[in-house]
């Protein structure tokens, strides 16, 4: 590990991983990572990471009281910048990153436990994109994109949960112009669909909900006039629904249905914070924690 820590005439504190290797049995990874302006109200990270764990060997390392048995092999790699600010769940379009991860094949069983997880293929994939806005050439939109996608899947978790999927997948987008100065506290339009020709939940009273040729699709965008406050639409349309419970079986045939909802809490917590700041103000010796008592 080559680690080094450094100041400049501004006082910034800037902090970097020139190299980590780790190669151990079945785990191999490689890793160089900056951090500029570390005590920053905003440092900028950048990031380049690649790793393979195989999970065969990597389940000798834990307790035998467990019976693990697991197999598969998990690649990935990830490269790029992003502030602080950036990573977000609204706000990571001004992000530059790339990366991905993939798997075959895993098989993990945990008998002692009842968790079980078998999935013949998934991936997932980060990277940037750039397009001209409509109706002008001249104008870009900024977008930073997750895609992912699995073949089948059998995931159960004791008596609680079971899940089942066969051709999933899963994609979101974040943009933002790119002429526009960032607002961190701002909400950029997210949009995103979820997709599958099976997606199947039980749980451990027997409630079962099973979607057949289902495709949805949502959208997050700021609520007008209240440009941090997000808006958030839904739509699904399924071939089939199927809804199961102990007294009561139903079944739905081309369900077509839309939502929206106006998202408070973002904005809510924000105000929060700025009262438990300015109550943190006028009694300084008070736990951040208490000061709602002196409301």
């Amino acid at each position: 590990m080559d680690f080094d820590l450094s100041s400049q005439e501004r006082m910034l504190l800037n902090c970097t991983l020139k190299k980590l290797h780790a190669d151990a049995s079945g785990l191999e990874l490689n890793v160089a990572a900056s951090i500029d302006d570390l005590l920053g109200a905003d440092p900028e990270i950048y990031m380049d990471g690649k790793m393979s764990a195989d999970m065969e060997p990597l389940s000798s390392f834990l307790p035998d009281s467990l019976e693990a048995d697991a197999h598969g092999v998990i690649k990935g790699h990830v490269q790029g910048k992003a502030r602080l600010s950036q990573l977000s769940l609204y706000n990571f379009s001004k992000a530059s990153l790339s990366g991905s991860i993939s798997a075959d094949s895993i098989d993990v069983h945990l008998p002692k436990d009842s968790i079980k997880a078998v999935i013949d293929s998934f991936s997932i994939v980060l990277g940037p994109e750039e397009i001209a806005m409509r109706g002008d050439s001249k104008k870009k939109i900024h977008l930073l994109g997750v895609t992912g996608t699995m073949g089948k899947a059998d995931i159960a978790f004791k008596d609680i949960l079971h899940f089942q999927t066969e051709d999933f997948m899963i994609s979101a987008k974040n943009s933002m112009d790119t002429d526009i100065v960032v607002d961190s506290l701002s909400i950029h339009p997210f949009s995103g669909r979820i997709a599958a020709k099976m997606l199947s939940l039980k749980d451990m009273n027997g409630t079962a909900l099973r979607l057949n040729n289902s495709s949805n699709s949502f959208r997050i965008t700021p609520q007008r006039g209240r440009k941090k406050a997000p808006l958030l639409s839904l739509s699904s349309r399924n071939e089939k629904i199927f809804l199961k419970s102990d007294r009561n079986r139903a079944i739905l045939s081309n369900a077509n249905m839309k939502a929206s909802a106006a998202m408070n809490t973002v904005e809510r917590r924000q105000k929060v914070k700025g009262l438990i700041d300015s109550l943190a103000r006028v009694y300084p010796d008070t736990p951040k924690d208490s000061l709602i008592y002196r409301m």
